[in-house]
Protein backbone atom coordinates (compact mmCIF):
# COMPACT_ATOMS: atom_id res chain seq x y z
CA UNK A 1 0.00 0.00 0.00
CA UNK A 2 1.68 3.18 -0.72
CA UNK A 3 1.89 5.86 1.46
CA UNK A 4 -0.20 9.15 1.18
CA UNK A 5 2.06 12.55 2.54
CA UNK A 6 1.22 16.01 1.53
CA UNK A 7 3.14 16.96 -1.25
CA UNK A 8 6.43 19.01 -0.32
CA UNK A 9 6.48 23.03 -0.59
CA UNK A 10 7.89 24.05 -4.12
CA UNK A 11 11.56 25.80 -3.00
CA UNK A 12 11.01 29.72 -3.63
CA UNK A 13 13.28 30.73 -6.57
CA UNK A 14 14.47 34.32 -6.87
CA UNK A 15 17.38 34.59 -9.21
CA UNK A 16 17.90 38.68 -8.05
CA UNK A 17 19.15 37.38 -4.58
CA UNK A 18 22.28 35.86 -4.52
CA UNK A 19 23.54 33.29 -1.88
CA UNK A 20 24.46 36.12 0.46
CA UNK A 21 22.83 38.69 2.75
CA UNK A 22 20.18 40.74 1.51
CA UNK A 23 22.65 43.93 2.20
CA UNK A 24 25.49 42.45 0.58
CA UNK A 25 23.02 41.76 -2.50
CA UNK A 26 22.31 45.45 -2.33
CA UNK A 27 25.49 46.88 -2.65
CA UNK A 28 25.89 44.28 -5.47
CA UNK A 29 22.70 45.15 -7.56
CA UNK A 30 22.97 48.92 -9.26
CA UNK A 31 19.94 51.28 -7.98
CA UNK A 32 18.94 48.10 -5.03
CA UNK A 33 15.16 47.99 -4.36
CA UNK A 34 13.74 51.53 -4.39
CA UNK A 35 11.30 52.12 -1.14
CA UNK A 36 12.36 48.54 0.43
CA UNK A 37 14.13 48.92 3.94
CA UNK A 38 16.90 47.22 4.06
CA UNK A 39 16.23 44.92 7.64
CA UNK A 40 12.75 44.04 5.70
CA UNK A 41 14.78 43.09 2.85
CA UNK A 42 17.13 41.11 4.98
CA UNK A 43 14.48 39.15 6.63
CA UNK A 44 12.79 38.59 3.64
CA UNK A 45 16.04 37.17 2.12
CA UNK A 46 16.19 34.86 5.52
CA UNK A 47 12.83 33.91 4.87
CA UNK A 48 13.74 32.85 1.63
CA UNK A 49 16.61 31.05 2.38
CA UNK A 50 14.55 28.96 5.01
CA UNK A 51 11.84 28.55 2.83
CA UNK A 52 14.35 26.89 0.14
CA UNK A 53 16.07 24.47 2.97
CA UNK A 54 12.71 22.82 3.86
CA UNK A 55 11.58 22.37 0.75
CA UNK A 56 14.93 20.07 0.52
CA UNK A 57 14.32 18.79 3.70
CA UNK A 58 10.76 17.62 2.68
CA UNK A 59 11.88 15.73 -0.57
CA UNK A 60 14.71 14.14 1.22
CA UNK A 61 12.39 12.73 3.33
CA UNK A 62 9.90 11.78 0.98
CA UNK A 63 12.75 9.73 -0.94
CA UNK A 64 13.75 8.47 2.01
CA UNK A 65 10.40 7.16 2.92
CA UNK A 66 10.08 5.49 -0.96
CA UNK A 67 12.99 4.03 -0.24
CA UNK A 68 12.54 2.12 2.98
CA UNK A 69 8.20 1.43 1.71
CA UNK A 70 10.24 0.21 -1.45
CA UNK A 71 7.02 2.20 -3.16
CA UNK A 72 5.76 5.59 -4.63
CA UNK A 73 4.56 7.84 -2.55
CA UNK A 74 1.20 9.42 -3.50
CA UNK A 75 1.33 12.95 -3.24
CA UNK A 76 -1.36 15.06 -2.12
CA UNK A 77 -0.70 19.13 -3.23
CA UNK A 78 -1.43 21.40 -0.62
CA UNK A 79 -4.67 23.56 -1.50
CA UNK A 80 -5.23 26.95 -1.41
CA UNK A 81 -8.77 26.59 -0.22
CA UNK A 82 -10.09 23.75 3.14
CA UNK A 83 -11.53 20.43 1.89
CA UNK A 84 -15.12 20.87 3.75
CA UNK A 85 -17.44 18.88 1.11
CA UNK A 86 -18.32 16.06 -1.25
CA UNK A 87 -16.73 18.42 -3.93
CA UNK A 88 -13.46 19.26 -2.62
CA UNK A 89 -12.88 15.71 -1.96
CA UNK A 90 -13.53 15.28 -5.71
CA UNK A 91 -11.23 17.70 -6.13
CA UNK A 92 -8.17 16.17 -4.19
CA UNK A 93 -9.10 13.06 -5.79
CA UNK A 94 -8.54 14.06 -9.26
CA UNK A 95 -5.05 15.71 -8.23
CA UNK A 96 -3.91 12.73 -6.21
CA UNK A 97 -5.18 10.46 -8.86
CA UNK A 98 -5.39 11.83 -12.15
CA UNK A 99 -7.43 10.09 -14.67
CA UNK A 100 -7.70 6.73 -12.42
CA UNK A 101 -10.30 8.62 -10.35
CA UNK A 102 -12.77 8.56 -13.05
CA UNK A 103 -11.79 5.43 -14.87
CA UNK A 104 -13.21 4.15 -11.44
CA UNK A 105 -15.83 6.05 -11.73
CA UNK A 106 -17.04 4.56 -14.89
CA UNK A 107 -16.38 1.37 -13.67
CA UNK A 108 -18.79 1.78 -10.93
CA UNK A 109 -21.39 2.94 -13.09
CA UNK A 110 -20.91 0.42 -15.50
CA UNK A 111 -20.93 -2.30 -12.91
CA UNK A 112 -24.67 -0.82 -11.21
Amino acid sequence: MASIVLAPRRPPVNESLPRGTAREASSRRRGGSPGVDPELREKLAETLREQQVLASVERRAIARLEVDTREKALLVPELEHDVHDLRGLAEVGELVLGGRAAARRGSRAVAS
